[in-house]
């Protein structure tokens, strides 16, 4: 996505807002904030978007603070703008500790039963202290409930990659996404899949690629000593064809990512609520680099206000 384009859909979330006659107070505007603190175990520290692990193991805390506000400007169109902050620091490998700045602005609206809607989303990381990473990412999307048991949101994504440094490595992204929920008992449990095809051109012509990765997600809610926890389990399959000989293997370069994870979520109160997961990462690919098998084991607790 070019600079062109974010301006212009940043103009037009910006009109929208603005369009709202009545103060805010009288749109019911809602507002929630929400601080988390969490631990976590990593077997393998790294950075995956540049195929780089360190081979050792470490524990990290990650504290993350967010607000989001829900703005009615119409009977049938809404404005959601947000920001939250992450910040991971590793007891011994502080080089791979990471800070995370998120803003989100989303227009959307109902009609004939569907919701469309337009997420704008920037994201700017830093490591160790310097900027790494900036992403700015336009998603136009669509969902629907039909009836009480499934759920269908489609969306196409346009990213902008740019790598402080590593400027080579610069992209543009895009996808398109297919998600399907059934919702068995109301929301005490569901089932869905999920199926994204995207590519992504970089600077070096080495990096572009295309790929496939499909998703199966069950859920599960129930009730423990009258407290209410939720369970969670999924897992992803990633395949990247990469389109260039990487010139390290004289080779087309071949991927495939699996990504599994559990987790429970306890809620003690209406504002807290204690998370504990698990994550497995595991790539294979001819490019030793980029090969990777990880554990990682978090428990976190948040509140909400």
């Amino acid at each position: 996505m070019n600079t062109l384009n974010y301006r212009r859909t940043m103009i037009i979330l910006c009109l929208a807002w603005c369009s709202g006659s009545a103060p805010a107070e009288e749109r019911g505007v809602s507002t929630e904030v929400e601080f988390g603190a969490e631990f976590n175990h990593d077997s393998n520290v790294g950075i995956a978007d540049i195929d780089s692990s360190s081979g050792a193991s470490d524990t990290a805390w990650t504290l993350d603070a967010g607000i989001s506000s829900k703005i009615p400007l119409r009977d049938s169109l809404s404005l959601r703008l947000g920001y939250d902050y992450s910040d991971t620091a590793y007891s011994e490998l502080s080089e791979f500790d990471l800070g995370l700045h998120h803003g989100v602005a989303e227009l959307g609206f109902r009609i004939a039963g569907f919701a469309p809607a337009l997420t704008v989303d920037r994201y700017v990381a830093y490591l160790d202290g310097d900027e790494y990473l900036a992403i700015t990412q336009m998603t136009p999307n669509v969902s629907r409930l039909f009836g009480d048991a499934l759920y269908l949101r489609a969306a196409y994504a346009d990213a902008e990659k740019e790598f402080d440094v590593l400027s080579n490595r610069d992209a543009d992204n895009e996808s398109l996404r297919v998600d399907a929920y059934w919702l068995i008992d109301g929301m005490d449990r569901y089932i869905a899949v999920g199926l994204q095809a995207g590519r992504e051109e970089a600077v070096d012509d080495e990096l572009d690629y295309e790929s496939v990765m499909s998703m199966l997600t069950v859920g599960q809610s129930l009730s423990v000593i009258r407290l209410p926890i939720e369970f969670k389990a999924q897992l992803k399959l990633e395949n990247r064809d990469y389109q260039n000989v990487t010139e390290s293997i004289q080779d087309l370069r071949r991927d495939e990512r699996l990504r599994g994870s559990l987790s429970a979520t306890l809620s003690l109160s209406e504002h807290f609520e204690i998370k504990g997961s698990v994550e497995r990462l595991h790539t294979e690919s001819n490019l030793d680099s980029a090969d990777l098998d990880k554990t990682v084991i978090g428990l976190g607790i948040s509140a909400t206000f």
